[in-house]
């Protein structure tokens, strides 16, 4: 199947997000699709401002119109997602949760900050958003998650019984905050607690419905999950944000307490990665491709494994099958065909792996991922005895990373 954006070929159909129109697009074109749109609302915004403007005099019903819809409403959507996630993380703070993310929208990133210990992020478009909190207790765990649930839409159901006796005028006779913000305060209370259920239960922008639901019904399947994502978060923050030594302390306490999530599981391959034990890494990924079910993502697991196997030069043709799968099915992934090239490369197939690390350099990555797949390719052109070469992709990466190697 083909993706209807780029006719990018993959033999996994069910990665292509669903799009208007009955498209099915890949996750950079989708990623297009909704900048594309981001920019088309700010310069309906802008244009219906300016508009505005020029209408107040002759035709000032048409012109508080416009600037209601192109100014006021755009800043009451905000508000109002605003104070939606707002409500969840400090119901979560009274609650006991930690609160380890905040978003607002959804698309490219436009501004990201760490406030006491919490990524606040805005994106894009201003369509939904999510708060990321989690708890290691398992006291009381369902009745606090629906309460960390409810208070989102109990957040906007507040603010509109403070704002409807505020009520007044309309969209024709003036700036008219109050019933914008009722409106979209409204929308997002009935939209938040509709039973909406999303495609796949890593699904960060799902309504808060269906979770108020699972938490209400409390199963057992459900709580476990629900601790064990504590636990994941609180050891991807401390991994993240904190010393090697209390990282890997937590992680170990949170595989004691949930030896079986595949989560935690995950990130100890990930730590043993970052040690460079390459083959103890190999063997915890190897772990988790054994145990995926059918349909399960897996190419995050398939891709370390390949690393690792090239790093310690052992098993390259179980890594160079990975990568070939990989890449098959996600043509559009840098990190996929970076990491088909590294496999290339450590293969002893030269010309293939730098012509596919060339083609990795173009994409956006972070400076890592740039400096450790820049590394390989110079190996291989050097190999190739295109020295020259060779030594200018060690100079860019000297530029962006001064601890990467010179020569």
């Amino acid at each position: 199947m083909a993706c209807d954006g780029c006719a990018t070929v993959t033999t996994a159909p069910e990665l292509l997000a669903p799009a208007p129109r009955g498209q099915r697009l890949c996750p950079p074109c989708l990623g297009r699709r909704m900048a594309h749109e981001a920019r088309r609302l700010r310069r309906i915004g802008l244009v219906g401002g300016l508009l505005g403007l020029l209408l107040l005099g002759p035709a000032p019903a048409q012109a508080f119109i416009l600037l209601n819809f192109a100014v006021v409403l755009p800043l009451a959507v905000f508000l109002t997602l605003a104070a939606h996630e707002a409500g969840h993380a400090l119901a979560a703070r009274l609650l006991g949760f930690r609160v380890y993310s905040i978003t607002l929208g959804q698309g490219p990133l436009r501004f990201s900050r760490r406030l006491a210990g919490v990524d606040i992020m805005f994106r894009g478009l201003p369509l939904g958003g999510f708060t990321e909190a989690g708890t290691r207790a398992e006291r009381w765990l369902s009745l606090r998650v629906a309460l960390f649930i409810a208070a989102g839409p109990l957040a906007n159901l507040v603010l509109l019984a403070l704002l409807v006796p505020r009520w007044s005028g309309g969209l024709t006779t003036g700036l008219a905050p109050v019933p914008l913000l009722v409106a979209t305060n409204a929308l997002s209370l009935l939209l938040s607690l509709l039973p909406i259920w999303p495609q796949s239960q890593t699904d960060r922008y799902r309504a808060d419905g269906p979770t108020l639901i699972e938490a209400l019904r409390g199963s057992a399947s459900w709580r476990h999950d629900r601790l064990a994502a504590g636990w994941y978060l609180a050891a991807l923050d401390a991994y993240c944000h904190q010393p090697v030594e209390q990282a890997e302390a937590l992680l170990a306490e949170a595989l004691a307490a949930c030896p079986h999530d595949a989560r935690l599981r995950r990130l100890d391959g990930e730590m043993a990665m970052a040690r460079q034990d390459w083959l103890a890494a190999a063997e915890r990924f190897e772990a988790l491709l054994s145990a995926a079910q059918p349909g399960e993502a897996r190419w995050w697991d398939a891709l370390c494994l390949a690393r690792c196997l090239a790093y310690a030069q052992v098993d390259l043709a179980r890594a160079d099958q990975l990568t070939a799968e990989v890449t098959a099915a996600m043509p559009w992934e840098p990190l996929a065909l970076g990491t088909r090239g590294l496999v290339l490369v450590a293969a002893g197939r030269d010309a293939e792996g730098a012509e596919l690390l060339d083609q990795v350099a173009a994409c956006a990555l972070s400076s890592l991922w740039v400096v450790e797949f820049g590394t390989w390719q110079a190996r291989a052109l050097a190999r190739l005895g295109r020295e020259d070469e060779a030594q200018g992709v060690l100079a860019r990466l000297h530029a962006l990373a001064p601890s990467a190697p010179a020569d």
